[in-house]
């Protein structure tokens, strides 16, 4: 699966089988889950479970330190909580 075809999908079964149909990276599946999060974007209501969806994001792409990752995941889990 393409960068651009994996952009433009828009069925996790089919992300999930691009995703494992090559070498499975942390990263791969962060990006996955950060997808299907993606997809119920509008149902997140609590900026801190964005926030911390958005740095995984970054994370994934080494744009993000890990202190500031663990930082906005333990935001996320007190509003989940």
């Amino acid at each position: 699966m393409t960068e651009a075809e994996w952009l433009a999908c828009e069925d996790p079964r089919f992300m999930l089988h691009g995703a494992m149909s090559e070498v499975v990276t942390g990263r791969k599946i962060r990006l996955f889950g950060c997808a299907a999060c993606r997809r119920l974007w509008d149902e997140i209501e609590d900026r801190r479970c964005r926030e911390a969806i958005e740095a995984s994001e970054r994370y994934a792409d080494d744009s993000l330190p890990e202190r500031e990752l663990d930082r906005l995941s333990a935001a996320a889990e007190e509003a989940f909580e």
